[in-house]
C-alpha cells in the first residue's frame, strides 16, 4: 500500500496534505476588507481530490482561466490576453498528461 500524505491542488499548484478520505485540505485563504469586515475565502481545490486522483481541479483552473480571458479580451489588454492564454494552454496540457495517467490503486 502506498500511503501519500501530500499531493498538488490543481487549481494553485501547491503541494497540501491530504485528508483520511484523500481530498485537499482547507488552504488558499484569502482576507479582502469589504464594509469593515473581513471575508475570507478559500481555494476552490479545497476539499476535493487532488491530481493524484482526479481532475477536477485542474477543470475548476481552466474554467477560471478562460472567464478571465474573455474579460481581458473585453478590455483589450494584450499582458492579461497573454498571461491567460498561457495558463489555459498549461493546465490543458496538464489535463492531457492526467488523462494518459492510469489511476493510482488504494488498497
Amino acid at each position: 500500500m502506498i500511503d501519500i500524505n501530500y499531493d498538488e491542488c490543481g487549481v494553485c499548484f501547491r503541494k497540501f496534505s491530504l485528508n483520511k478520505n484523500k481530498t485537499l485540505k482547507k488552504h488558499g485563504f484569502v482576507k479582502t476588507w469589504y464594509s469593515g469586515k473581513t471575508i475570507s475565502k478559500s481555494c476552490e481545490g479545497s476539499g476535493k481530490l487532488s491530481i493524484q486522483y482526479s481532475d477536477i481541479t485542474l477543470d475548476i483552473r481552466l474554467n477560471r482561466a478562460k472567464r478571465n480571458l474573455e474579460i481581458a479580451k473585453q478590455k483589450n489588454d494584450v499582458f492579461l490576453i497573454d498571461t491567460y492564454s498561457n495558463a489555459i494552454e498549461t493546465a490543458v496540457n496538464k489535463l492531457r498528461k492526467w488523462n494518459l495517467k492510469l489511476p493510482l490503486k488504494v488498497a
